[in-house]
């Protein structure tokens, strides 16, 4: 009768009274086990556990724990899910070190408890019984014991699913900007665990610290004693070349240092480049079965061949005149006479790589090797970027870096990296910091007038629509005034708009019109002869002389990605091509200075990111320290400028970035600048608009140069086509 599905409460109360009035447990000495099948015997004994006393469930821990350690995927996920991290909170059990700790550091190697925890390794069933698929679903709150569901979250950092990772390490940077003194106490119990993948997650919950820590705390000293030791020790930075974690590590030191709670010399012991010795990597040539002469040396075969391992050399070992340069030549030449051959730097990064693999206990001998999805990796993908980051340590440590000649040694890894900062603000602080008001659109007039229907909307109206002339009222679009967008910071909410982009469709959805202004920088001095210039009836201002908005933009130097927090509050990330040209078809014109730096931010949860964030020239002039993606702010905490975005669909969206006008105006006052903006509205048909015919079509770009006297205009382009 117990077996029925609908007698299941019944079945679980007599289990829990056979348990705990009888000491009887099913599954134990074949009670119940004719009956129900193995997984629905481990299950009730979990609900038994959990059901029952401290004391009387502590006399079974080794039994748990043995149940643990033989535990296939199905059923080591089912202990995880259903009994482990429930009854975390129970401390006279302590699950997180009994069952869990305790068994994953008593693994010989990387590889097999990767096996056992991170798997299983089937590289043709994506998220096949794998942990991270249950874990996602835990959230961390401040008041989360250290040896409870943090310590659980830090061991599954070596997951193989990235994207689980990525929200894993933003959860634990949260929780750790509470709780210092608890997440270094899950530092000592695993940085030595020998996973450099947990390390280097490890690491960037420390960067996510460095950009949350916005002010000194009594508990920030401790993590920098522990990185001292643990990371910068000279008997320990040698060895622990992995660049992700230095870069993390090092970034920690010198926001404490901003805030006086390291000294010149600590900090300079964190910065790169680190004091090498004479130690060679050790290489591994040995053939593999699976090697092949197209794909490349097993298991770094395919992207992680052609794509991957060049990360790890890259800027550091160059090619000259078809061969290697003079520093890759004598960096090389130990290592020829070791191995009694020549190979280029791909065959070493490549042969340094499989000897770590391989340290690790990696030993596969069938299957395939490549580097995963989006989403996923594979041991293959994981153990070859690790290889990677220690390789461009080591190599950093002893040769000078440059992306296409050596420009000295490197003193950023930010210039070889793109580490998302895990730190977010989330919309609870949005909320409760600027309020909903600060998210409203800032349309001060109708810019996408509708298209008449008859039904159909004519192919005449479509182009009267389209080419019609439209004069945007500046003065409303640049000053922006008790809109009530400042929240709980103290500011005047009077703001002057650096960069604003607005997309609508008109309302028949026939129509669609785009609204841009940037701004740019003259010297007051410059400004009647450029005027006198624009106005110059022999001059023309064509689109590819880069009189686009979003040309007059600058972006960040060292690479195409970074983080938006690390851009910011880091003194590192100068902007490429900060300064434009207002010129005419003989390229000859004025410069003006950017106001208005891109920052393109990638993760895998949410994909990519374009950020219009005041230019490095006026962060330095207001002394911007931090951002928390919305507001950004000075040091002593003043609000300077503000971002934010309205987003629908690529049609109907709002970017604005505004800077405080008293601070502003100063600023432009004391060092002789004015300010002049490029407009540009483009007006065109919808292409699969249902009301229209499929072929009419009509568009207009029309541009202008808006002066800051009383924002008066010059119309420098204005086409139409079909």
């Amino acid at each position: 009768m117990l077996r029925r599905e609908q007698m299941e409460y019944t079945r679980d109360l007599t289990a829990i009274i056979l348990f705990n009035d009888y000491d009887l447990l099913v599954g134990e000495g074949g009670l119940w086990s004719s009956d129900l099948d193995a997984r629905k015997i481990l299950r009730l004994q979990f609900q038994v556990f959990s059901q029952s006393p401290d004391d009387k469930v502590k006399t079974y821990l080794r039994f748990i724990k043995r149940k643990f350690e033989s535990a296939d995927f199905t059923n080591r996920d089912l202990m995880v899910n259903e009994f482990i991290m429930p009854n975390l909170y129970r401390d006279e059990l302590n699950l997180g070190i009994e069952i869990v700790h305790n068994t994953l550091v008593s693994f010989n190697n990387t590889y097999q408890r990767d096996l056992f925890w991170s798997g299983p390794d089937y590289h043709d069933l994506e998220g096949n019984s794998v942990l991270s698929t249950y874990l996602e679903h835990w959230q961390l709150y401040p008041f989360d014991e250290y040896l409870g569901k943090p310590l659980i979250m830090a061991w599954s950092l070596s997951s193989i699913h990235k994207t689980y990772r990525e929200r894993c390490r933003s959860e634990l940077t949260d929780w750790a900007f509470v709780n210092v003194g608890g997440f270094i106490k899950i530092l000592n119990l695993i940085w030595s665990c020998g996973d450099d993948q947990i390390q280097e997650d490890l690491s960037t919950v420390i960067l996510g610290l460095s950009a949350k820590f916005t002010k000194r705390g009594d508990d920030q000293r401790l993590l920098v004693d522990w990185i001292l030791k643990n990371i910068f020790a000279d008997i320990v930075i040698d060895g622990l070349t992995n660049s992700v974690v230095r870069y993390g590590a090092n970034a920690y030191m010198e926001r404490m240092f901003s805030f006086k709670l390291c000294s010149e010399i600590e900090v300079t012991r964190s910065r790169p480049p680190y004091k090498a010795n004479n130690r060679l990597l050790e290489l591994d040539f040995s053939e593999h079965p699976l090697d092949s002469s197209s794909e490349g040396r097993f298991p770094i075969q395919d992207d992680l061949e052609w794509n991957v391992i060049g990360e790890a050399f890259d800027g550091f070992i160059h090619y000259e005149n078809g061969g290697l340069d003079a520093n890759g030549k004598k960096f090389m030449q130990p290592y020829f006479k070791k191995y009694g051959k020549e190979f280029n730097q791909q065959g070493f990064a490549v042969a340094a790589a499989i000897k770590f693999i391989k340290d690790i206990g990696w030993n596969k001998t069938t299957g395939r090797a490549n580097d995963g999805s989006t989403e996923w990796a594979t041991f293959e993908e994981k153990y070859t970027w690790i290889a990677v980051h220690r390789i461009q340590g080591y190599l950093a440590d002893r040769l000078p870096y440059g992306k296409f000649e050596p420009e000295g040694m490197l003193t950023n890894y930010g210039e070889i990296l793109n580490i998302p900062n895990p730190a977010e603000f989330g919309v609870g602080h949005v909320i409760v910091n600027y309020h909903l008001g600060a998210d409203k659109w800032l349309i001060p007039e109708d810019i996408a007038e509708p298209i008449p229907l008859t039904p159909l909307a004519s192919p005449e109206d479509i182009k009267s629509w389209a080419s019609r002339p439209l004069l945007p009222q500046f003065k409303q679009w640049i000053e922006l005034k008790n809109q009530h967008l400042s929240g709980i910071h103290d500011a005047d909410d009077d703001w002057i708009t650096l960069y604003s982009t607005t997309a609508l469709p008109e309302p028949n959805c026939v129509g669609r019109t785009r609204l841009t202004l940037n701004c740019v920088l003259i010297s007051t001095s410059k400004l009647v002869e450029l005027k006198e210039f624009v106005q110059n009836p022999s001059n023309r201002f064509a689109g590819n002389h880069g009189m686009r908005p979003d040309d007059m933009s600058s972006s960040v130097s060292h690479g195409i990605n970074h983080s938006l927090l690390d851009v910011i509050w880091m003194d590192k990330y100068d902007d490429d091509e900060p300064e434009k040209w207002i010129s005419n078809q003989h390229n000859r014109g004025y410069q003006v200075k950017s106001t208005i730096t891109v920052v393109n931010e990638v993760n895998l949860m949410t994909r990519s990111d374009i950020y219009e964030v005041p230019s490095a020239l006026l962060r330095k002039a207001f002394n911007i320290k931090t951002t928390d993606k919305r507001g950004f702010f000075d040091a002593d905490d003043k609000l300077k400028f503000l971002m934010y975005r309205r987003w629908e669909d690529i049609d109907t969206e709002q970017k604005v970035t505004l800077v405080d006008r008293k601070s502003f105006e100063g600023f432009l006052i004391t060092n002789s600048l004015s300010p002049i903006w490029i407009a540009e509205n483009f007006r065109s048909t919808i292409a699969n608009s249902k009301n229209k015919k499929k072929d009419d079509h009509w568009q207009n770009c029309t541009k202008w140069i808006v002066w800051n006297d009383n924002y008066s205009h010059f119309e420098f382009h204005n086409n139409s086509h079909c």
